[in-house]
């Protein structure tokens, strides 16, 4: 069968499109802007058929994509240009593939939930290539599952670049993470994931923040000019292992343990230039040598 087109000669939706969808089939979408919001439960994919900034779904009220299953979406701008609380594209579950897009949001972002560019609740999707900028909340957010993020860039996101809780793992590498509002990452309530091989510089606090019962294992990663420390662990935070990491420049310490219950052990690490010291604890906090 022909395969659905959303655009000139075909489909007025992408929510209209995916209804006539098979499994398997791909979806086209040709340049334009196309509003509302779509939900791909199945094996579909989604492709923008023309330079990514000219292939633009967006959606004021909920999510613009809702993805589980198997679901591919690859080659678009994805906006939410609202203001009630919600996340761009929402992950519930599955093991789909978001990559190659631009994704914004002008969402609310307001605690326990927050909001996100791109959020996961659940499942094992992958998260690759994509720009995720503007949120005035997160960039990135897994409230859990074990979700894939690799090769994307953060910018300017009002709170953390990515955020992790409740429980989330998976594995964070090769991104760029740069001028958020508050941390670069922020790993809090359980969430252990692998952060590894990322440059994560010019955030307004830490590079990353390991706090409250959140864990995580810190590897290969550079992380310069942030505004506080480039690691820290406080209000309980636990960082699992802190290796092989390149923290220089930073406007206080190079990799700081704050508070009872705060640790990070820690391997071989290239410290130098972070204004206060490279390796602080203090207030009960442990920096604990491997």
């Amino acid at each position: 069968p022909r395969e659905p087109v959303v655009g000139p000669g075909g489909h007025a939706s992408l929510a209209e499109a995916i209804a006539s969808a098979k499994p398997g089939q791909t979806i086209h979408v040709k340049p334009g802007t196309y509003r509302g919001s779509a939900v791909i439960t199945g094996s579909v994919t989604i492709q923008g058929d023309g330079p990514r900034g000219s292939v633009i779904l967006e959606s004021d009220s909920g999510p613009v994509l809702t993805l589980s299953g198997n679901a591919r979406v690859s080659g678009l701008t994805i906006r939410f240009t609202g203001s009630s609380q919600t996340d761009a594209v929402r992950i519930t579950g599955g093991s789909p593939t978001i990559r190659e897009c631009t994704v914004t949001s002008t969402a609310a972002a307001t605690a326990p939930t927050w909001s996100a560019c791109i959020a996961v609740d659940g499942g094992s999707p992958a998260v690759t290539g994509n720009n995720l900028s503007g949120s005035r909340g997160m960039g990135f957010l897994a409230r859990g599952g074990s979700p894939k993020v690799s090769g994307n860039t953060f910018k300017a996101n009002a709170i953390y670049g990515a955020w992790y809780t409740d429980g989330a793992g998976g594995t964070f590498e090769d991104n760029t993470v740069t001028g958020s509002g508050k941390s670069g990452i922020g790993i809090k309530g359980g969430a252990n994931p692998t952060i590894s091989n990322n440059t994560i510089s010019n955030n307004t606090e830490n590079g990353i923040f390991v706090y409250q019962g959140g864990k995580g294992t810190i590897r290969g990663n550079t992380l310069s000019g942030n505004g506080w420390s480039g690691i820290q662990a406080g209000l309980g935070g636990t960082a699992v292992l802190v290796a092989d990491n390149r923290i220089t420049d930073n406007r206080k310490h190079g990799i700081h343990a704050h508070g009872s219950g705060s640790s990070a052990v820690l391997g071989a690490n290239t410290l130098s230039g972070n204004a206060g010291e490279n390796e602080k604890a203090e207030n009960g906090g442990q920096l604990i040598r491997r």
